[in-house]
């Protein structure tokens, strides 16, 4: 046999194949609540096999898969949770992400088990994702991912704006979960909320707003916000997060809507995914890109120099932009009706 001695390395790519199980190997953890159990006390390999059942030397190689990636410490052979652990994947943090990791595990496998299939699709699957977002599932990760980085601050800045405090109605477009409207209608008591987004989620969102105490203060509107209209009121405020890029064919004619919807002087503001200027790694870029598209969208990326020219030639100015999330590549872009 005459084999040729390789000029490049195939490591790189068996590194990319072999790491794989990394994702997998964390969601599982989270859904047994390993997470849990590690916080605020150290246990052996033993006392975590007999916990939950598991094969000692195959829960051993787990352990220091989550220690590689940071998630565990190892001291004295005993295992405890890292401070990131602790703040994200234990299921009583103020913060935790449990959820938001496992619906977004979701759509990886999603795309995992039938990119092949996906690649030869148009259209459908944006069907069938809008399909998701009502589930209780979806909505509660959503709203896990929201408090994670970047709604803190997007609020903060919402309620610095020009006369916030006299603001009286807002709308939140495709406001999904609500979190964004409660967490600013708690900046100024005398503020109302409508959530407009399609119609399941719209009326899911508001009773789960009115569990939480805002019933009377926010409603559900549904619409489909690429084609149908706005609610008759006249807005304060009008806030899309992590919806806009779902209608990117269709920004112009949406935008004179919002104008119209407003106002005189009231605000638009846009908070979104904007990778250029971000601590986003180029790798995660492109996997949010890829999962985007082949979930039925066009891109999850706006910047901020589009939102500018497009939202000037429809009626606003006095533009404001601000990273609430630089490392996850969170831009809010604010922009306020001629007055």
């Amino acid at each position: 046999m005459n084999i040729p001695f390789p000029k490049e390395s195939f490591t790189p790519i068996n590194d990319i194949i072999l790491q794989s199980v990394t994702a997998p190997a964390i969601i599982e953890a989270i859904k047994i609540k390993m997470f849990d159990v590690l916080e605020n006390q150290e246990k052996s390999l033993d006392d975590l096999a007999q916990e939950f059942g598991f094969i000692p030397y195959k829960l051993e190689t787990v352990l220091n898969l989550l220690e590689v990636r940071g998630l565990v410490e190892k001291r004295d052979e005993k295992y405890s949770n890292s401070k990131i652990a602790s703040e994200f994947l234990v299921s009583t943090a103020p913060l935790y992400q449990g959820l938001a990791a496992i619906v977004s595990m979701g759509f990886c496998e999603t795309v995992n088990s039938s990119l092949g299939e996906m690649l030869k699709k148009d259209k459908q699957e944006r069907k069938d994702t809008d399909k998701k977002w009502s589930t209780e599932e979806a909505m509660e990760g959503t709203a896990q991912n929201a408090v994670a980085g970047g709604l803190q601050k997007a609020v903060e800045i919402i309620s610095e704006l020009p006369d916030f405090n006299s603001f009286k109605l807002m709308a939140d477009l495709g406001g999904n979960h609500g979190t964004y409207t409660m967490s600013i209608l708690d900046k100024n008591p005398d503020l109302a909320g409508i959530i407009c987004d399609l119609p399941k989620v719209a009326d899911v969102a508001e009773k789960r707003c009115a569990q939480m105490g805002y019933a009377g203060r926010i409603t559900g509107y549904g619409v489909d916000l690429r084609t149908g209209a706005l609610p008759d009121e006249k807005f304060d405020l009008i806030l899309t997060s992590h919806f806009l890029y779902s209608c990117q064919d269709n920004l112009e004619p949406l935008f004179e809507k919002i104008n119209q919807a407003l106002l005189p002087g009231g605000w638009f503001v846009a908070h979104h995914h904007a990778h250029r200027g971000s601590d986003m790694s180029k790798e995660t870029v492109v996997a949010l890109e890829m999962m985007t598209r082949l979930c039925g969208y066009f891109s999850h990326f706006i910047e901020a120099e589009v939102l500018e020219t497009k939202l000037a030639a429809s009626g606003f100015g006095n533009f404001q932009q601000k990273w609430t999330d630089h490392d996850n590549g969170l831009l809010l872009f604010a922009a306020q009706k001629e007055k």
